[in-house]
């Protein structure tokens, strides 16, 4: 507690108490001030359009994807010193599934 007491009192000594509170506090209070004072009765959304798939890029990524395959297959005959971290193996299992 008196730890908390002196670093207020430090920071106000130095002049950035306050800036460093007001920056703190500003968000809620621009949300308090659009949400409750400045009531607007309709809410519009902006949803961007989906990207164009380029049709050069499909064998790329079949490419890619065809890589990961045989890396899974191949990688239980592999040595320990070649399987990958637990974290890129999540990311293989989940997202190259097949």
């Amino acid at each position: 507690m008196n730890n908390l007491i002196s670093r207020f009192k430090t920071s106000i000594k130095e002049k950035r108490f306050f800036k460093s509170l007001f920056k703190k506090i500003y968000p809620y209070l621009i949300g308090l001030i659009l949400t409750f004072v400045l009531k607007k009765k309709k809410i519009k959304l902006c949803i961007p359009k989906n990207d164009i798939i380029d049709d050069e890029d499909l064998p790329l990524s079949g490419r890619i994807f065809e890589f990961y395959k045989k890396m899974k297959k191949d990688q239980s005959n592999k040595g320990g010193m070649y399987i990958p971290s637990s974290l890129w193996q999540k990311h293989i299992d989940k997202d190259f599934f097949y």
